[in-house]
């Protein structure tokens, strides 16, 4: 299902609070190449308060109200900026979501420790 291809009408009605609330948010910024990434973090958190709704139709919501964002704003570069929310802005999703379920761990000293504490904790079960 690709997010610029929907329709407001494809939404469910969660789907469709959800929209209403990231346009409120959204609408009165000015998103660039420079800082849309930083806006589409802001908009996954605020979708993912939404539990009614699966992470895969969150991101759907993000990149609709991203590209209708980009219709009806003036924007610069838009071609570009297109280009970005097309090609590359789902799989920065995407990766966003994994670092946030820990399937993707970026510091891994911590990840070690952290590792190694469940470990421990396994092991003491076992022998008691």
């Amino acid at each position: 299902m690709e997010s610029d291809k929907l329709i407001y009408e494809d939404f469910n009605d969660d789907q469709k609070m959800a929209i209403k609330e990231l346009n409120d948010v959204i609408f009165s910024k000015n998103i660039d190449i420079n800082n849309i990434v930083n806006y589409v973090v802001l908009l996954m958190k605020i979708a993912d308060t939404y539990k009614d709704i699966s992470n895969i139709e969150k991101k759907h919501v993000v990149l609709f109200v991203i590209h209708k964002y980009i219709q009806t704003k003036e924007v610069d570069n838009v071609e570009i900026l297109k280009s970005f929310i097309d090609n590359i802005l789902p799989n920065v999703i995407d990766t966003l979501i994994l670092v946030d379920n820990k399937e993707i761990v970026i510091k891994t000293d911590n990840y070690k420790k952290s590792l190694c504490s469940k470990i421990k904790d396994k092991l003491c079960c076992l022998t008691e």
